[in-house]
């Protein structure tokens, strides 16, 4: 699993604050999971690697780096990086 998030520090906040990593039930913790620290957009178009499925969590589109993400580039981004269904 990968968690590619714009803010690190809020990333790191919810791994290591006792109350907010009860949360999230200490998921972002798990050796499972790869976080990376990166614009969304530009990490899938230089990412070569697809994915069975693609969770997408907006916040409000308040500037630009968020924005970008609520285009049709984006989503045509995203399904060139899914793998076919079964």
């Amino acid at each position: 699993m990968v968690l590619v998030d714009l803010d690190a520090e809020v990333t790191r906040l919810f791994a290591r604050n006792e109350a907010l990593r009860a949360l999230n039930d200490g998921a972002l913790l798990s050796p499972k999971l790869t976080v990376v620290s990166a614009d969304a957009f530009t990490w899938l178009d230089q990412n070569p690697g697809f994915f069975d499925f693609v969770v997408v969590d907006f916040p409000d589109p308040s500037n630009y780096a968020v924005g970008k993400l609520f285009t049709t580039a984006f989503y045509g981004l995203l399904r060139r990086h899914l793998r076919p269904a079964a």
